[in-house]
């Protein structure tokens, strides 16, 4: 787990800026995204930069402790890396008659209404997720269906890291410019009745390079 206490005695893994933060309560959406443009295109476009992934976590919250749990790439509702994507630029091609907006050979199709053509869409799938717990330092927790994010006590402190590696990346971006990037999670778990509060994504910093643990209690 790192030292996920203020003060511990390890250095922290994870930057120490969010990337995005987002509010989550009782009754809310039953997906998050989290804005991560800014990294996937330093991931991609900056020599030397290592994708290591991110960390969420619950941000500080007066109002209460934080309790949700998100699908892990075992379960059914896999986080996902949602990719907005230039066209070709493609200006001559037989087989169209104008490029459009998806450039030569492409159809301007939106099969998922989203108001974007399918081909500036692209999804990629996570490669790697955990839950780190401060009950179990230096373990990780990878084999369950959820990801657990907590703060309802000092024993019971969860986060979670989440990673979409830059192959799987580059497989869906085709060669195109990525223009926006969203890691997408579901919502599994929430305490009830709670008032609501934050949670922080994190880009985890280069030297901190992790793997899938074999389990610890039926998480990620």
């Amino acid at each position: 787990g790192w030292s996920m206490l203020p003060g511990g005695q390890y250095a922290q893994p994870f930057s120490p800026t969010a990337t995005d933060r987002v509010p989550i309560f009782t009754g809310g959406l039953g997906t998050i995204s989290f804005d991560v443009t800014a990294d996937v295109q330093r991931f991609l476009y900056t020599p030397g930069t290592v994708n290591n992934g991110w960390m969420l976590a619950a941000a500080p919250n007066l109002a209460g402790a934080v309790w949700v749990n998100f699908g892990s790439r075992e379960s059914a509702q896999k986080p996902k890396l949602i990719l907005e994507t230039g066209p070709d630029l493609c200006l001559n091609n037989p087989l169209k008659g104008t490029p459009g907006q998806c450039g030569c050979d492409i159809p301007d199709l939106d099969t998922n209404l989203d108001n974007i053509p399918d081909c500036f869409d692209g999804v990629a799938t996570v490669t790697a997720d955990t839950t780190l717990r401060l009950a179990a330092p230096f373990g990780n927790d990878g084999t369950g269906t959820l990801l657990g994010v907590t703060s309802a006590s000092i024993v019971d402190l969860e986060r979670s890291l989440v990673k979409i590696d830059s192959d799987a990346i580059e497989a869906v971006r085709g060669g195109r410019a990525v223009t926006k990037a969203y890691l997408e999670l579901t919502v599994a778990g929430i305490a009830v009745g709670w008032a609501g509060g934050s949670l922080e994504l994190s880009r985890m910093k280069p030297l901190w390079d992790w793997q899938e643990g074999n389990g610890l209690a039926g998480h990620g």
